[in-house]
């Protein structure tokens, strides 16, 4: 593939709301693109829409949610990035005593490691499939 020149396009907005005091949603809207500087043709286009979500129902208990959609759109003829659209969350809730002690119980669905045998593929590392993760958390301070 030969080298050529390339712009740059890039988007975000993001909002927070927050309808009463105990709840928090933000939102972020990222767009990014990479075109061929004399042809004009998309390199890749790549979205990101997110939207996290915090409440606390008391002083000591809250929750997180992350919600977010990515998708990297490239032209094969001018990349050799692999077309992926993926919807992903994140749960998390906190029980914090005080600031050393606390229970955190969550939940992700993001984890993607390349594989440790560092395989090839199309010119790609080859990654490990996505898993999930169920975790619970305790972290305890002790004073002496």
């Amino acid at each position: 593939m030969d080298y050529f020149l390339g712009d740059v396009s890039n988007f975000d907005f993001g909002m927070h709301l927050r309808p009463f005091t105990s709840l928090r949603i933000d939102g972020t809207y990222i767009f990014s693109r990479l075109q061929e500087r004399h042809t004009g043709a998309n390199i890749f286009n790549n979205h990101i829409a997110r939207t996290k979500i915090n409440y606390q129902f008391n002083r000591e208990l809250s929750l997180r949610i992350i919600l977010q959609y990515d998708s990297v759109l490239p032209n094969p003829a001018l990349t050799s990035l692999t077309r992926r659209k993926r919807f992903t969350n994140d749960f998390l809730i906190t029980y914090l005593v005080n600031p050393g002690t606390a229970l955190y119980i969550g939940y992700n669905d993001v984890l993607e490691n390349l594989d440790p045998r560092l395989l090839m593929v199309d010119d790609e590392l080859v990654r490990t499939r996505r898993s999930k993760q169920f975790f619970i958390k305790l972290s305890y301070l002790f004073r002496f």
